[in-house]
């Protein structure tokens, strides 16, 4: 079969063999990202001892919350800006949701079996370091 000028066997058991040296590596190196280590979900105690530092937050169906309350929506549209960078910093993204002045955010880590990580107590710790409310 031929795909725009480049030959690759219909039954070849790797593909990419027949492609460029440039897309080979870039296919290794997606490889690479993709074989990172998975973060460890926290247990029970690790959880519950790292809440009693973050007021407010809470531990439900295998997820840390908080709910952020603001004077205006602009004030809880800026607080999920800035936690958009805080997020990209840790490369760890929550799930945020926005009604006028509340924001609600959900952490957990999708590649731990969305459970809870490390990461998720950093992004948290993180959030309460800045947080105006």
């Amino acid at each position: 079969t031929v795909v725009y000028g480049i030959h690759i066997q219909v039954f070849d058991p790797d593909p990419t063999t027949h492609l460029p040296y440039c897309l080979r590596r870039l296919f290794q190196r997606l490889d690479f990202v993709t074989d990172m280590p998975k973060r460890a979900p926290l247990n029970t105690e690790e959880i519950e001892l790292a809440l009693a530092d973050l007021p407010g937050w809470t531990w439900e169906a295998e997820a840390i919350r908080k709910r952020f309350q603001f004077s205006s929506f602009k004030e809880a549209i800026s607080f999920i800006v800035r936690v958009s960078f805080e997020a990209e910093s840790l490369d760890h993204h929550p799930e945020l949701n926005n009604v006028y002045n509340r924001v609600d955010i959900t952490l957990t880590t999708h590649d731990a079996g969305n459970r809870v990580t490390e990461t998720d107590l950093k992004l948290a710790r993180a959030i309460e370091s800045f947080s105006w409310t």
